[in-house]
């Protein structure tokens, strides 16, 4: 009898952390738009994009990485964009579209001679949400290089890739794609007109942190895994801040946490079904994408390339 009170004392604790949780979420939650909520692009033959998150502290590790993903753009040749995955500016995100935050910890860390005519793509993570995440959308219309028209959106290269921008702060559900994202997601997902789909936010579906339940997925990843399993090629995140891929055997989808961005880097833990490469390194995760193949590789601070991985499409 005392264990089951025990029990139940637990479970309402944390009903009440989750729902106190939410309730801060949607007390920051955005509700503006300023730009289509799926945009094309016109594609190359063979596309690149640098992806990574947790990287807003413009500090000198930020720097590092982002002097190594110059260097990387210039051996490569032109990058097609940035995908930002979230907690963009440390500690408790921008404060307005003026905020200094802007220069120190987006615009100059990303604005080498090669890097710096990417497009920047971004999604909100959870520091970005303990202040004003509307600056981060309104900054749209005010730099060309930055994208985020609201906090989820698509972006469609020809025939060849779609990104699904995520907000993963509010998983919400209102059978409304243009309010909820959940929605927004499976009606993105609906009609297959792209050789590619890889779906970014800023929480993984599943990771070896060592940092807690949460930081490997939780419910919500859980859940989220098995909705995406044979709808999406890709899902990039962030939050913990490690480089690691995983893959069921069982499951088309390909997972990579690259939260080596700049913030403190987390440690991780073995014993992961699903992991195919985990290490705790600063570093950024280069997507080569063409209609035959498409080529992972996380790359460190310091230039080299430390795990690579080739994943056909889908017949």
């Amino acid at each position: 009898m005392k264990i089951s009170k025990l029990l139940g004392t637990v479970l309402v604790i944390a009903a009440l952390i989750v729902m106190a949780s939410f309730r801060q979420s949607l007390m920051h939650m955005p509700r503006i738009r300023v730009g289509p909520l799926h945009k094309l692009v016109a594609a190359r033959p063979a596309l690149r994009f640098f992806a990574l998150g947790d990287t807003g502290t413009g500090g000198p590790d930020q720097q590092r990485v982002g002097r190594a993903m110059n260097e990387r753009c210039k051996q490569l040749g032109d990058l097609d964009g940035i995908l930002l995955l979230g907690d963009n500016a440390y500690p408790t995100g921008m404060e307005s579209v003026h905020d200094t935050q802007w220069q120190q910890k987006i615009l100059e860390p990303y604005s080498g001679d090669c890097l710096g005519k990417a497009p920047i793509y971004a999604v909100l993570g959870n520091h970005d949400y303990k202040n004003n995440p509307s600056a981060q959308i309104e900054f749209t219309l005010l730099n060309p290089r930055w994208y985020m028209p609201n906090r989820f959106y698509s972006v469609t290269f020809g025939d060849l890739l779609k990104i699904i921008a995520l907000d993963s702060n509010m998983v919400d559900i209102c059978l409304n794609p243009a309010f909820c994202g959940i929605d927004f997601l499976g009606e993105s997902l609906q009609v297959k007109d792209t050789k590619w789909t890889v779906v970014m936010a800023h929480h993984p579906i599943e990771s070896s942190s060592d940092h807690g339940f949460n930081y490997r997925g939780g419910i919500a990843g859980v859940l989220m895994r098995s909705y995406l399993c044979d709808r999406a090629d890709v899902y990039l995140s962030g939050h913990s801040h490690h480089l690691e891929h995983l893959k069921n055997s069982d499951c088309r989808l390909d997972m990579f946490v690259s939260g080596g961005g700049g913030g403190d880097i987390y440690q991780t833990v073995g014993g992961v079904t699903d992991s195919r490469f985990a290490r705790s390194q600063f570093g950024f995760l280069e997507l080569n994408i063409s209609a035959a193949e498409m080529l992972s590789r996380f790359i460190g601070a310091d230039g080299q390339v430390v795990y690579e991985t080739r994943k056909e499409p889908a017949g």
